[in-house]
């Protein structure tokens, strides 16, 4: 958490730019999945993952990985034990999209306004 809140600091402070470098995006989202399969298996939680053959990405590495973290850590965390999380990626007209859906509770009606 620490090193988190450090690297935001640095960033926000425009100390540490951004290292740009195109990858394959499929295999980045796999090799991340891969350190939350026993998480997932923990509470019977199946990791469901769609994507193209190939989608390549100019995007900083660090920065991909601590928000993909972000969005699986807390999608299989929120969801009951023996329900799905589903991971896709889509390429359309020069975009890439990264989609993570959980079959968690959601956030209450109260919490969306903030």
């Amino acid at each position: 958490l620490i090193d988190d809140i450090l690297t935001i600091n640095e960033v926000e402070d425009h100390l540490q730019p951004l290292q740009m470098e195109e990858i394959d995006l499929r295999e980045f989202v796999e090799d991340i999945l891969e350190s939350y399969h026993s998480q997932a298996d923990e509470k019977e939680i199946k990791l469901h993952f769609k994507s193209p053959a190939q989608i390549y990405l100019d995007t900083d590495r660090d920065s991909l990985a601590r928000i993909l973290d972000n969005l699986l850590s807390n999608a299989i965390k929120f969801t009951h034990t023996g329900k799905n999380v589903y991971i896709s990626l889509q390429e359309s007209s020069g975009f890439v999209s990264i989609s993570v859906r959980d079959e968690g509770q959601g956030i209450g009606q109260a919490d969306q306004q903030k």
